[in-house]
C-alpha cells in the first residue's frame, strides 16, 4: 500500500474522501476498506430521511438538498478503486 501512496493519497484527497491536512489512512494505519462505513452511514441517513419525511410528499429537490452529503458519498466511484488497496 505504501508503494502506491503517491497515487492513492492524491486520488483520495482530490475526490474529497479525506482532507490530507487532517487525516490520512497511512498515518492512522486505517484500512481503505474502512470507507465502507461511510457508505453504510450514508444509506442509513437516506433511510432515516425517507422514514421521517414520507417519500410520497417529498419533492426530488428537497431530497437532493437534504441529503447532499449522503448522495456525494454514494455517487463517488473513486473509493471503489481504493478499496482494492485494503490491508
Amino acid at each position: 500500500m505504501t508503494d502506491l501512496q503517491f497515487w492513492w493519497d492524491r486520488v483520495g484527497s482530490e475526490a474529497g474522501l479525506w482532507d490530507p491536512s487532517l487525516w490520512s489512512p497511512i498515518e492512522t494505519g486505517t484500512s481503505m476498506s474502512d470507507m465502507w462505513a461511510d457508505v453504510e452511514i450514508a444509506l442509513e441517513d437516506l433511510q432515516a430521511w425517507e422514514a421521517d419525511s414520507g417519500s410520497s410528499s417529498a419533492s426530488a429537490r428537497s431530497w437532493h438538498m437534504d441529503n447532499a452529503a449522503s448522495l456525494f458519498t454514494l455517487s463517488g466511484c473513486q473509493r471503489i478503486g481504493l478499496w482494492g488497496l485494503s490491508t
